[in-house]
């Protein structure tokens, strides 16, 4: 089945501003709509088609000299991407 749209936008927030206004529903990754998830001003409806989930791989030049920014850039990455959804 494929719905028609009364109202197509291109970027995941605009998508969450819409969905939460009440103008339908939205497919979003969890990490644009989890705050809004557990704040009530969104719920999880048709969870049997969830996507699955995508790996994110960090590329850099070599472990010996990496700069202690890039090392904390990929924690901070880990940490906000395994984080399961409410």
């Amino acid at each position: 089945m494929r719905p028609k749209a009364r109202l197509s936008l291109d970027g995941g927030e605009a998508l969450r501003d819409a969905a939460i206004s009440g103008a339908g529903l939205a497919y979003l990754p969890s990490y644009v709509v989890n705050e809004d998830i557990a704040n009530d001003r969104l719920r999880v409806v048709l969870s049997a088609y969830a996507a699955p989930p995508i790996p994110i791989c960090a590329l850099y030049p070599s472990r010996r000299h990496l700069a202690s920014k890039v090392r904390r850039f990929i924690d901070l990455v880990v940490a906000e991407f395994q984080t399961p959804p409410p």
